[in-house]
């Protein structure tokens, strides 16, 4: 960019002024184009992706931003591509992905993704309970009370595990072991739990 001028009508004085302004104007236009990317999780992530295209955490990022604005074709693209171009480092990439199948009813995909996840660290106590609800709304109460079952054992105190635990219990016909876990999910702060246990 160069600064010019009709040397007969400006004066060194004029010339270095409206250069001066020139270079202020460029810099706040290409200032509110960054306030703008800022302002908005889409837009920045869409261009932390465009500048940076083999970080999976970006991709992760961004799908995140997609799913908080309902867009859920576009969040899991974006999962599965952090998942593409970083597969040891995008962990959160399953579990978003798996969530997403579980909230729009997918629970076989939902079983799956949580299987993968479960073979890249299988002591990971969130994956198997989250599998085992994915498993519970399948209606497959045996396989969720397993997974419940390892989760607990690898973090004890989960009230809405032993919650869930207990509906497949009951699901099942055992009133008596869900009954145990509504009790103990009350004893640990669960309010439905405990609602569940005193209307018995």
């Amino acid at each position: 960019m160069t600064c010019a001028g009709n040397q007969k009508e400006w004066t060194p004085r004029h010339l270095h002024l409206f250069c001066s302004l020139l270079v202020v104007a460029v810099f706040a236009g290409s200032a509110f184009e960054r306030n703008s990317i800022w302002q908005d999780p889409v837009s920045l992530w869409e261009d932390a992706a465009r500048k940076s295209p083999r970080t999976g955490r970006i991709y992760n990022n961004l799908g995140e931003a997609y799913h908080k604005k309902g867009q859920i074709a576009k969040a899991l693209e974006s999962y599965y591509q952090a998942i593409r171009v970083s597969p040891a480092s995008s962990l959160d990439a399953y579990g978003n992905i798996g969530s997403i199948y579980v909230s729009i009813g997918e629970y076989e995909k939902a079983v799956q993704i949580f299987s993968q996840l479960l073979m890249i660290d299988q002591n990971d106590a969130m994956t198997y309970a989250s599998r085992g609800h994915a498993y519970h709304q399948q209606g497959s109460y045996e396989s969720a009370i397993q997974d419940f079952s390892k989760s607990l054992l690898l973090s004890p105190r989960q009230s809405t595990v032993y919650l869930y635990r207990g509906l497949s219990y009951e699901k099942r016909g055992n009133s008596s072991a869900a009954d145990q876990d509504f009790r103990s999910a009350c004893a640990l702060g669960e309010a439905g739990a405990c609602t569940r246990f005193l209307s018995q």
